[in-house]
């Protein structure tokens, strides 16, 4: 069995806003670049979160956007999130989150 790698792939254009401050990875490691404004308005667990103090990134110069690993996959994620952001059409297949 082929060794896979384990590097994150970015998904779809809608979750994938060049203006996003936090990005979350799917357990089969998808990126998902969100707003914390969002996520902070539609879970008092990400709003809670957000407010606590967030480590520096190694290297001063280089921004480096907050990372959240979630044990979700980009399946259960896309259905999530597509309810959760204005604008998204929503999936009407609910397969995945069964899963």
């Amino acid at each position: 069995m082929p060794l896979r790698l384990l590097l994150p792939r970015t998904t779809s254009e809608i979750f994938n806003d060049p203006s996003a401050d936090v990005i979350l990875i799917s357990s089969d490691q998808v990126e998902f670049h969100l707003h914390r404004v969002v996520l902070g308005l539609v879970s008092p667990i990400f709003r809670t979160m957000f407010t606590l103090p967030q480590p520096q990134a190694p290297d001063a110069h280089v921004k480096a956007l907050p990372k959240v690993r979630m044990s979700e996959s980009s399946a259960v994620l896309e259905h999530m999130l597509a309810l959760w952001y204005p604008g998204v059409p929503a999936h009407d297949d609910n397969d995945a989150c069964r899963a």
